[in-house]
């Protein structure tokens, strides 16, 4: 070591409870962590997912003025007007592979998007079984090792 000591090797249920705990961490924050983005007047927002058939792209935009804001989505294209401040959801359906999202703010209002991707076959939840999993066992062997003990 580099301060001259001697450390005792870390056994593998340590090293496992480790991982599993560092992969439940990583899980919780990608499935929590959400920031809205914020579109100033005359700007826009472009996005790509990479999406299976079925999957839902659902967006909320809040606005704090009127104006009008221009989404399009692949193919499909609406336009909507906020006649006052407020905010209003849009939710599109994916044909599967790459889709391409854009927000175009048309009006002097600024505004606030918060995209939210639902996933038919909710594969974003995977870390979860697999730390779990792993913790378990981790924790299971630790227990057999120091009954030998």
């Amino acid at each position: 070591m580099a301060g001259g000591g001697d450390a005792p090797a870390m056994s593998l249920p340590d090293v496992v409870i480790l991982i599993a705990g560092s992969i439940l961490a990583a899980g919780f924050l990608m499935m929590t962590w959400d920031d809205p983005v914020s579109i100033e007047s005359e700007d826009e927002f472009a996005q790509t997912h990479h999406l299976f058939e079925g999957d839902s792209v659902k967006l909320v935009i809040k606005s704090n003025a009127s104006g009008t804001v221009l989404i399009e989505f692949d193919d499909e294209i609406e336009q909507y007007s906020f006649l006052k401040s407020g905010s209003e959801t849009f939710t599109f359906t994916a044909e599967g592979g790459q889709s391409n999202l854009l927000i175009t703010n048309t009006g002097e209002s600024r505004l606030e998007v918060d995209v939210d991707v639902d996933r038919k076959l909710m594969l974003d939840w995977m870390a979860f079984p697999l730390g779990i999993i792993l913790l378990s066992w981790a924790i299971w062997r630790k227990s057999l090792d120091a009954k030998e003990q």
